[in-house]
């Protein structure tokens, strides 16, 4: 690797984007073209969508060089009739370069003619030959037609290997069978009413899973309670070649599902989102298997854990799941849930705990509802016993003192959140009564033995917005 190609890479990791863009522009033509065409696409990936148009204009050498990076990700919404058109003609960069497609309803029944629109949106489709990725927002007031071509085009790609779906409940969509995929992502409202009807995805989902077993690694299914069918599915299909999936984020926690888990090991991310039963017996039955049989199979390979409860059970932190957590030395995500009755004990035993995983980097400490508030009408309820748990964490976070060092090969560095206020673990500074209470020679060596939470402002302007909101009410 030769110095500038070096000094540039520093530069790439130490510059600000819009610092970057003014440097590119002033070393043309001088410098930047006798750079690395890697260096070159590395300084692309820096700049925003209008740096890049300008940096493609500035001559031809550039413009084919970045071509690739340009075009690499297409956003197309339904209602672009013009995009659609250029698009149909296959002269565009992205019937080439494209690998990431995201389509976005809004789309009226009556805008488009069918006939028309129907012609116009599959020849567009079809010049996108190179996908590897497919994200698919699909509303209900998109027209039916909309969705049967985009699914019969979804078949097509021979790359296409990560498909997402976020759709409404009583959409209709007709996935058909798609090969090579390794990633698939299907995110449905949770709840479809008093009495939901047969959800005809469901079956076309299972036989994608079926059918990429030997392929799929990733799989993402948020929605309502017919997801469970699918766990069942994969329980009577334990053996030889089934899947063996190596991330999974569900909210339909089942027997199942468990059964599925306990067929082998190497799980990489696991998220159980509102984890439990119907009642709290099954939801503490189904938490003790999880414990004591599913995680100890997976613990040597976990980098991200969620498995907070939703309400009161034990799938909150205690003594029934310390030793379990305890064997998670290569994760670096963790979320636990706390119940609100021995919640002091319960977060002081959770930090001891994560202070010793030494991967871990992110903690996130959540409180679960009220078993009391399981048949609710409205969410009220939830919203005060939660407003009332939160200051019980955070106090328990506070007064939590731990003698690990923070130079310790075993020790966490991680961040954690509780609510919308984040914490770093830190060096104490002893209060003046304990610093008269200790001889002087010894305050350098033992004030920083003891370390404790400390609050910080997190740089994101969202999470500041969403903590000051939150303190409002």
């Amino acid at each position: 690797m030769s110095r500038c190609h070096r000094d540039w890479q520093l530069l790439l990791t130490t510059t600000t984007t819009s610092t970057l863009a003014a440097l590119t522009i002033l070393l043309l033509p001088h410098m930047i073209l006798n750079l690395p065409i890697d260096v070159l696409h590395e300084i692309g990936t820096q700049l925003t969508t209008s740096h890049r148009k300008n940096l493609r204009a500035a001559c031809r050498d550039l413009n084919s060089t970045l071509e690739p990076l340009f075009f690499s990700s297409l956003v197309l919404r339904l209602g672009e009739t013009d995009l659609l058109t250029f698009l149909s003609s296959g002269e565009s960069g992205w019937s080439r370069w494209a690998r990431t497609l995201r389509i976005i309803g809004g789309i009226e029944a009556n805008e488009i003619h069918q006939d028309r629109g129907a012609a116009r949106l599959g020849d567009a489709l079809r010049t996108l030959k190179w996908l590897r990725t497919v994200i698919w927002n699909a509303p209900q007031s998109d027209p039916q037609w909309t969705r049967d071509i985009i699914s019969v085009f979804l078949v097509a790609p021979p790359g296409l290997c990560d498909i997402e779906l976020d759709a409404e409940y009583s959409v209709e969509v007709p996935l058909g069978m798609i090969s090579g995929l390794t990633r698939l992502k299907v995110t449905l409202p949770s709840y479809a009413g008093p009495k939901p009807k047969p959800l005809d995805l469901v079956p076309r989902i299972a036989k994608n899973i079926i059918h990429n077993r030997g392929s799929l690694t990733s799989l993402h299914l948020v929605g309502p309670p017919q997801f469970v069918q699918l766990w069942t599915l994969l329980a009577s299909q334990c053996g030889q070649n089934h899947v063996q999936l190596q991330e999974l984020t569900t909210n339909a926690v089942t027997a199942d599902l468990l059964v599925y888990l306990a067929s082998y090991s190497g799980l990489r991310r696991l998220n159980l989102l509102y984890a439990g039963g119907r009642t709290q017996v099954e939801s503490d039955r189904l938490a003790d298997t999880f414990f004591e049989t599913v995680l100890p199979l997976h613990a040597a390979s976990l980098v991200e854990l969620q498995c907070s409860g939703c309400y009161e059970s034990r799938w909150s932190f205690g003594t029934h799941c310390v030793d379990a957590i305890s064997e998670l030395h290569k994760v670096e995500t963790l979320e636990m849930s706390v119940n609100f009755a021995g919640v002091d004990n319960a977060v002081t035993s959770l930090l001891h705990t994560a202070t010793r995983l030494p991967a871990l980097r992110a903690l996130v400490v959540v409180g679960t509802d009220a078993e009391a508030n399981r048949h609710a009408r409205c969410g009220r309820p939830r919203m005060n016993h939660i407003a009332a748990l939160d200051p019980c964490v955070n106090a328990a976070v506070r007064a939590f003192r731990t003698d690990i060092s923070t130079t310790s090969a075993s020790a966490s560095k991680a961040t954690l959140r509780v609510g919308y206020v984040w914490y770093t673990l830190a060096p104490l500074s002893p209060s003046l009564e304990q610093q008269a209470q200790v001889p002087a020679e010894a305050h350098s060596t033992n004030a920083s033995d003891v370390l404790g939470y400390r609050e910080f402002l997190h740089p994101d302007i969202s999470w500041q917005r969403m903590r000051y909101l939150s303190e409002g009410d």
